[in-house]
């Protein structure tokens, strides 16, 4: 592996590169404007993890991505993240034991992050927040890289990727995992000011943009995101969509 292969992009690029996917995302129904009620972030475009990114991360009891994976991502095949605006709620889709050791879910993270990678050609895994069965939360693609997730690139532009270990559509969240995924959303609506109208399942972003259609997170979690959704609108007393 050469040393270029993970070469950071200047700032400079990294700045014009970003503003301008932002513009994307706006144009096309994605992050919005401080004066459409987003409080402006731009600073972040030119810097990989600044304090209050590295806070949110790090804190909390949040696993780091040093701490399961064995490569670093693939920097060319990345785009910087840009105004973080909203988030989106997934389900891997694999059956998930909640007993599952931190070695076992350590295996399926890596298993994710090399099918993300060959299947998708994406620089790294996709999410980038998982949460495990025993309700672990870990780091996955650092927040200063748009994810793989949403599925295509506006759709992911200012989109933070949160997936939920397991499949919903024929087992139920346990408690542990359902209250770490509260809090997880409940963190990061706080540190990027994103609102409950902000917050989508994987099945809603897709039919936003016109893309293939999903069963993510499954019904079950989609069900628990209702619920969570319409209590956190109406600690803003304002309509959950």
């Amino acid at each position: 592996m050469s040393r270029d292969r993970h070469t950071i992009p200047t700032p400079t690029f990294r700045w014009i590169t970003a503003a301008a996917l932002c513009l994307a995302a706006i144009l096309a129904g994605g992050c919005r404007t401080a004066e459409s009620g987003h409080i402006s972030r731009m600073e972040s475009l030119v810097r990989t993890v600044g304090p209050a990114e590295e806070a949110f991360v790090l804190g909390a009891g949040i696993i780091s991505r040093e701490s399961w994976s064995w490569q670093a991502p693939i920097v060319e095949r990345l785009t910087p993240m840009g105004t973080i605006c909203r988030m989106t709620i997934h389900h891997t889709a694999g059956e998930m034991t909640p007993g599952e050791g931190v070695g076992e879910v350590k295996d399926r993270l890596r298993r994710i992050q090399s099918e993300h990678e060959e299947r998708m050609n994406a620089g790294d895994i996709g999410y980038h927040f998982i949460i495990d069965g025993a309700g672990r939360v870990w780091e996955g693609r650092s927040l200063s890289w748009q994810g793989a997730h949403a599925g295509n690139g506006a759709a992911n532009a200012g989109n933070i990727g949160i997936a939920v270990m397991g499949d919903f559509d024929i087992e139920d969240v346990p408690p542990a995992q359902a209250a770490a995924l509260r809090e997880l959303v409940e963190r990061a609506s706080a540190a990027y000011g994103i609102g409950a109208a902000e917050i989508y399942t994987h099945r809603e972003m897709k039919a936003m943009y016109s893309l293939e259609e999903t069963t993510c997170p499954g019904a079950r979690l989609q069900r628990i995101m209702d619920e969570m959704r319409r209590e956190l609108a109406a600690k803003e007393k304002r309509p959950a969509r």
